[in-house]
């Protein structure tokens, strides 16, 4: 078995003689074990040019940027969703709702 890396993608973890080339998957995991990711994303190339797939859609690097921006905006909303939350709580009694 030709255990070499890839020479073609720094970033392709596929190894010995291969045409197809993936990059690790990152995710964000699920609140429950034997969920899907709730989020995933990785870079590959079948031969037509890397291209960036991100929920079983395929992006160029514009687009995948593009995601990427929303992406942020909302994982700051989620953090002030958050934040509210807490405070709610803060100022409620012990044991529940007021």
């Amino acid at each position: 078995m030709n255990t070499t890396r890839c020479h073609t993608y720094a970033w392709c973890v596929e190894t010995g003689d291969h045409f197809e080339h993936y990059s690790p998957e990152t995710v964000v995991t699920p609140p429950r074990k034997n969920m899907d990711p709730l989020a995933s994303a990785y870079t590959y190339d079948l031969g037509y040019g890397p291209a960036v797939s991100f929920q079983t859609e395929d992006f160029t690097p514009e687009q995948a940027r593009t995601k990427a921006r929303e992406l942020r905006t909302l994982a700051d909303a989620i953090e002030v969703m958050a934040d509210a939350v807490d405070a709610i709580r803060a100022e409620q009694p012990a044991g529940g709702a007021r």
